[in-house]
């Protein structure tokens, strides 16, 4: 309880994830906590509670009106009939194409169509990101098989467009803008380096994996490395520290270093397509640069908790995306289980030699996020994988270098072509390691195990036990702090000392 009293927008983040999934997965307890949480918080103000703790229950309210709301629309769209309208519509990306029909992701701008609503969408037409075009619309509610795939995405409606009429002036610049970045990140690289190379950069530098083929597919998901697949925090870290180390090297001034932070936050989320594990990372790190701005120390935790509590309000269908569930447990999972381990053999410098320190980081990072993320994998996928915390360990400091020259590759080759060649060689190179390490540990018979759904629930009562051990330890650490505390005012005051602190512990 100390720990969570420390950090209250970890709480409110604990407290928005149970709400927004008792939401969608069990009404009655979503009913009680929507009694409870006004009642709790009334108490709150009649009895002049902290006021963070007070902020946190006043989000959480808000929070219980924004699932209302999207269960109301949720309700709204399964009761209507088969929709036949005309409307203008945005394309927000283009999940799928051929010659012979494509489908994509569209929101409606205006016309019979409530503004604002999503839709998943078939055509045979040519259109592409950012563009605004006129079609009527044959829809219905999305069939409950794949309905938490859609509703993650918002998407409440799946249908057809026809009779399609582009309208000038009217593009999503910053959808287009994206698009267009994505689409030269995509040409450069496959015109540069090896195919196999090439897409796994696309989905390393921003999540595109459609161009792994099936059997790599397989492999990755074998060897446990999903995760690096899809852009999250990982690689929005690597980006910010890269940039931000860069512009120290200059001059060091807080509030570009904020808006350096903020800008990248910004550019990786749009050009990755505002995908909801993204959303999180960037807007923890958006918190980081207003903490820099107002020159305050902030707490991960307490980040981690108010992006999370932001993000659900915001859009309480993101409690529904699988990247969403882990990249938050993996990011708490290094918070709260890998951080206080590497500052205690800091502290007491139990390891002295840098490289096997740093080797040991690694080791407990990846082993700290596989274990929080383990109950979702088991739900999610029904396997876990055997191999995952080696074949994560020889490939995360590869990740990072192939990221950063990615970068540097890309950017340097819109000045500098003849440069930037010699850094796809290399940049090449460590790719083909990683699709290796890859192929080998995820191809393997023994790379996953297969389990029963109900696994994770033990996987939750691992964690448990992990978060018990820590405070043990932690307890054991304080009373061996408090005997040293006792042996030395005995030696300096005598044993008459000694009763008065038995007697003080009483």
């Amino acid at each position: 309880m100390e720990y969570i009293g420390k950090r209250p927008m970890l709480l409110c983040g604990i407290l928005s994830v149970i709400c927004a999934a008792a939401a969608f997965y069990f009404r009655t307890l979503f009913i009680i906590i929507c009694i409870l949480i006004p009642l709790i918080l009334a108490l709150m103000i009649i009895f002049k509670v902290k006021a963070q703790l007070l902020v946190s229950a006043l989000l959480t309210v808000i929070l219980l009106f924004s699932c209302i709301s999207t269960v109301g629309d949720i309700n709204r769209f399964n009761e209507s009939d088969v929709l036949n309208k005309k409307a203008d519509i945005c394309v927000c990306d283009i999940t799928y194409e051929s010659t012979e029909y494509s489908s994509a992701k569209v929101e409606v701008t205006d016309g019979e169509i409530e503004k604002g609503t999503k839709l998943s969408v078939t055509y045979k037409e040519k259109l592409y990101v950012g563009q605004t075009v006129e079609a009527d619309i044959t829809a219905k509610a999305v069939d409950s098989k794949y309905k938490e795939y859609y509703y993650a995405e918002e998407i409440y409606l799946k249908g057809s467009i026809k009779n399609i009429t582009p309208i000038d002036g009217k593009d999503d610049f910053v959808l287009k803008i994206s698009q267009k970045i994505r689409d030269y990140i995509k040409e450069t690289l496959f015109s540069k380096i090896s195919y196999p190379s090439a897409a796994t950069l696309c989905a390393i530098i921003f999540g595109d994996n459609s161009y792994f083929t099936n059997e790599f597919y397989s492999n990755v998901k074998g060897a446990g490395v999903s995760h690096v697949m899809v852009v999250s925090g990982m690689h929005l870290s690597v980006l910010v520290l890269f940039f931000t180390k860069l512009t120290e090297l200059i001059a060091y001034n807080r509030y570009f270093k904020a808006f350096v932070i903020l800008l990248i936050s910004i550019c990786l989320t749009a050009i990755c397509g505002f995908t909801m594990s993204m959303l999180r990372a960037g807007f923890t790190y958006a918190l980081i640069a207003l903490s820099l701005i107002i020159d305050r120390q902030y707490n991960p935790e307490n980040v981690l908790g108010a992006a999370v509590t932001f993000i659900l309000i915001d859009s309480p269908n993101a409690v529904l995306s699988g990247a969403f569930q882990l990249s938050v447990a993996a990011t708490f999972g290094i918070l709260a289980i890998a951080s206080p381990i590497m500052n205690y053999i800091r502290e007491r410098e139990l390891i002295e030699k840098l490289w096997l320190r740093e080797f040991v980081n690694s080791l407990i990072v990846t082993l700290s996020a596989l274990i929080m993320t383990l109950p979702i994998t088991i739900k999610l996928f029904g396997y876990v994988s055997n191999v995952a915390l080696i074949t994560n360990f020889l490939i995360s400091y590869a990740v990072t270098m192939a990221l950063s020259l990615g970068i540097i590759a890309l950017i340097t080759n819109l000045i500098l072509p003849v440069i930037a060649d010699a850094v796809f060689i290399l940049l090449d190179l460590i790719t083909n390691y990683i699709n290796t390490v890859i192929n080998i540990f995820g191809s393997k018979s023994f790379s996953v195990t297969v389990l029963p759904e109900f696994f994770w629930i033990i996987a939750v009562l691992i964690i448990i036990a992990v978060f018990w051990i820590l405070l043990a330890c932690k307890k054991r650490r304080y009373m061996l702090k408090l005997k040293e505390i006792d042996e030395k005012i005995l030696n300096e005051s005598g044993k008459g000392r000694r009763w008065q602190q038995f007697l003080k512990r009483l």
